[in-house]
């Protein structure tokens, strides 16, 4: 895996659900956000497997809202995110909230 060199106005988002603090994580979301570099990168992980990443440059994150959980859900399953509804739904509020950490950075 290729790690780019990232600009000053990188913004990167990281937020991990779990049950109790210190378990292994139900859901991993990261965000990588760098307008200079024109890279915008979205991951899902359950904390044991690989992660799913997905390309997100069409949606333009450094403007306004994340996007909807329905549709950050719905890329994470193309991408080839497997679970059930409830897990495919976290995986996706982890994804949307580590973009508004990386937003708000």
């Amino acid at each position: 895996m290729r790690v780019p060199r990232f600009s000053c106005g990188a913004r990167f988002g990281l937020h991990k659900i779990c049950r109790k603090t210190g378990e292994f994580a139900d859901a991993i979301g990261v965000a990588v956000h760098d307008p200079d570099r024109q890279i915008s990168t979205l991951a899902a992980s359950t904390g044991v497997g690989p992660p799913v990443v997905i390309d997100a440059r069409n949606l333009h994150l450094g403007r306004g809202q994340p996007p909807n959980t329905a549709d950050l859900q719905e890329r994470l399953v193309r991408g080839g995110l497997l679970g059930d509804a409830y897990d495919l739904k976290l995986h996706a509020v982890a994804v949307r909230r580590a973009i508004a950490q990386a937003m708000a950075a």
